[in-house]
């Protein structure tokens, strides 16, 4: 048989056919480029998973929208539970002209006559620096301090201090002389801040008003008067917000409070009070000749990229023939199955190729099955059929002996049958 001779198929025991080449002819390997229908095909997945993905995102934030707060707590345009709005509104339904203000110089701004203008302050976040907080106290000779926090406290009312909760579900009575208090008589003592009163801090012209007192002289109001000016400190979340002004005499404290000027400036920080600090830029710190050469090496790359990106055509498909010779296809795969003693698959590689070439000594039809081909072999040679069926297809090797073992045999039985349908040797092969 020579080297080029392909050997017809023969079904295997499990009904597939196999095809042995003694020398397989040259293979050519055919390369392609991805399309952009292929990747978008093999990223389909992610592209839709990304896409609900984002649906998700986009009607969560238009559902928390629609149903959340349109501003922050105690903003005057804010109509949620916590927003000042309901506040706001009345003030200027009343003839108080309520203006807005969310930096230092939109206050400053704002305040048109100091001693007709009342400021509330509100900075839960601690926005303002200190070194600009006593500039709040000079805007007007009415401030509201809401909730502050003890910076707040101790630049803009020195000699008042942070006393924690109520502690009690009790309504809490005025108990003081302040027309701003006794006309709210009680408020609501759930979720109420209270201050305490340093009388060593506070200066020898203050007079001060302590209102809405509890236990352990904790008040959540207290108004610091000195030198023509006023400082009121109270608790306006929940006192002064959408849902907390209608509690008890949240509401007549609220315009009390608020309402005692012909202008009110509502000041509440924002991110434009922040103070921008940090390391310099790296422009700052590179020298002058930096930056231009950086731009030249830009602009040389992009050309370069240009120049070389126009000398390449356009893709194509070209066939890269592959000549692999049997007798190294057969050594490497001798090395393979020995490296992870594989002796199963070495086994049926070597009864693979003498089935076939029985089957072609003894003028089988390609489509033969092993079993015909065992009857075939059997006839020939006078064998006992159980035997050859052994040797073909029955035996398995458990060990490297045993492997050689039936390899020899399955020589020996090839031979047999050769001898069988041609014993002059004369037959081509």
């Amino acid at each position: 048989m020579s080297d080029a001779t392909r050997m017809p198929p023969i079904t295997g025991p499990s009904g597939g056919s196999s095809t042995v080449d003694a020398d397989p002819e040259p293979t050519t390997a055919r390369a392609t480029t991805p399309t952009v229908r292929g990747v978008l095909r093999r990223g389909s997945f992610w592209t839709v998973f990304a896409f609900l993905l984002l649906l998700v995102v986009v009607l969560g934030v238009l559902l928390r929208g629609a149903g959340g707060a349109i501003g922050g707590v105690l903003e005057a345009d804010n109509p949620a539970p916590r927003g000042g709005m309901a506040v706001a509104e009345v003030l200027e339904s009343r003839g108080i002209d309520v203006r807005t203000a969310g930096t230092l110089e939109e206050a400053r701004d704002a305040v048109a006559d100091a001693a007709d203008t009342t400021v509330l302050f509100y900075d839960a976040d601690g926005l303002l620096a200190d070194d600009r907080l006593d500039q709040v106290g000079d805007l007007a000779d009415d401030l509201v301090l809401v909730d502050p926090d003890f910076t707040a406290l101790a630049e803009l009312a020195p000699g008042v201090l942070l006393a924690g909760g109520a502690g009690t579900d009790t309504a809490i009575a005025a108990g003081c002389a302040l027309p701003v208090a006794s006309a709210a008589r009680t408020l609501p003592a759930e979720d109420t801040g209270t201050y305490r009163v340093d009388d060593a801090t506070l200066g020898d012209d203050a007079r001060v008003d302590t209102c809405f007192g509890v236990a352990d002289e904790a008040f959540a109001l207290v108004r610091v008067e000195s030198g023509g000016r006023s400082v009121t400190v109270v608790d306006g979340d929940p006192l002064l917000t959408n849902d907390g002004v209608i509690e008890r005499g949240s509401a007549a404290l609220a315009l009390g409070l608020l309402g005692s000027s012909n202008t009110l400036v509502w000041y509440i920080p924002t991110l434009g009070d922040v103070e921008i600090t940090g390391p310099p830029p790296l422009g700052e710190l590179t020298p002058g000749w930096v930056t231009p050469l950086i731009l030249l090496a830009l602009v040389v790359t992009l050309a370069a990229a240009i120049w070389r990106g126009r000398r390449f055509g356009p893709l194509v498909i070209e066939n890269l023939p592959v000549i692999v010779r049997a007798s190294e296809t057969v050594e490497g795969r001798a090395r393979l199955y020995g490296r992870v003693s594989a002796r199963g698959r070495a086994l049926d590689a070597l009864r693979i190729g003498t089935i076939s070439r029985i089957a072609t000594a003894l003028r089988l039809a390609r489509t033969a099955s092993v079993d015909e081909v065992v009857a075939a072999c059997a006839a020939a040679t006078g064998m006992q059929p159980a035997d050859v069926h052994a040797v073909l297809i029955g035996e398995l090797p458990r060990t490297d002996r045993d492997l050689v073992s039936l390899s020899d045999r399955l020589s020996t039985l090839e031979a047999a049958v050769k001898s069988a349908v041609d014993p002059t040797g004369s037959r081509p092969t």
